[in-house]
């Protein structure tokens, strides 16, 4: 009986902590956020604390990459809205897979991943805006 309770426990155990080892933490992360059907509502963002983030993007006219702070309306910890004049999408973590959607009408966009700096997402922007317009691609480190 005893070996049986040991069992038991170390089955819940085994499965309980993988669950939280593996939650994703979006906060203090850099995240690309890319469209292929829509290249233009590719974005970049970085949540910051009390529900803060900034987000990057390209900007239509100039071309240039512009920085702007915004709200985060969080409906839980994988799920959370990005609303302002310029972006408009929610991002959702499924299954350790980050997607982004149009907030106003639910389109499925495209996934986010998480870069290792600054200076990646702000490639991969640079990348998208390439790709847009027809370039060839820039290789980012």
């Amino acid at each position: 009986m005893k070996m049986i309770k040991k069992i038991l426990i170390y089955l819940i155990l085994f499965f309980l902590i993988p669950i939280h080892s593996y939650a994703l933490d979006l906060s203090k992360k850099y995240i690309f956020c890319h469209s292929l059907d829509f290249p233009e509502r590719s974005f970049g963002i970085f949540p910051k604390e009390n529900q803060n983030a900034e987000i990057y993007l390209i900007d239509d006219k100039t071309k240039k990459l512009i920085i702007f702070d915004t709200k985060l309306n969080y409906e839980n910890s994988s799920l959370f809205q990005i609303v302002t004049n310029r972006v408009n999408s929610t991002i959702a973590v499924i299954d350790k897979n980050i997607n982004f959607y149009d907030t106003s009408i639910g389109t499925f966009l495209g996934g986010c991943v998480i870069m290792k700096n600054i200076s990646m997402m702000k490639c991969k922007l640079e990348q998208t805006e390439q790709v847009r317009a027809g370039e060839i691609p820039m290789v980012c480190n």
